[in-house]
């Protein structure tokens, strides 16, 4: 038998994601809050993958196609415009998607029982 490393299922790799996530998207993005543009924790549950990638790739032009699902997010968003991300490949999305489908981190055990 070969002894080949485990993909993770979704297809991502969340370390290389969070990398990315870090580098291209939390000037505007944060996993759990509204910034500038809306929180990313989960997105992959709300939009299709393929939507995902032109989004992400250049969501003017998606934007500019008539997408509904495109224009709602702008208006929403004060008609901010997000920036292109064309060198961006699927599988660097996929990661960047992999990372933001993670589970909140639960706080460690800090809060004082009653009593």
């Amino acid at each position: 038998p070969v002894a080949t490393a485990a993909a993770p299922t979704s297809g991502g790799d969340p370390v290389a994601g969070k990398a990315l996530f870090n580098a291209n998207c939390a000037a505007c993005h944060n996993l759990d809050k509204k910034m500038t543009g809306p929180a990313l924790r989960g997105v992959s549950a709300k939009y299709d993958k393929e939507w995902l990638y032109k989004w992400i790739n250049n969501s003017s032009a998606l934007i500019k196609s008539g997408d509904a699902k495109a224009i709602k997010i702008f208006e929403e968003y004060n008609k901010s415009v997000m920036t292109a991300f064309p060198q961006l490949s699927t599988a660097d999305i996929d990661n960047i998607i992999a990372y933001t489908d993670e589970p909140k981190a639960e706080p460690t055990a800090t809060a004082t029982l009653p009593g």
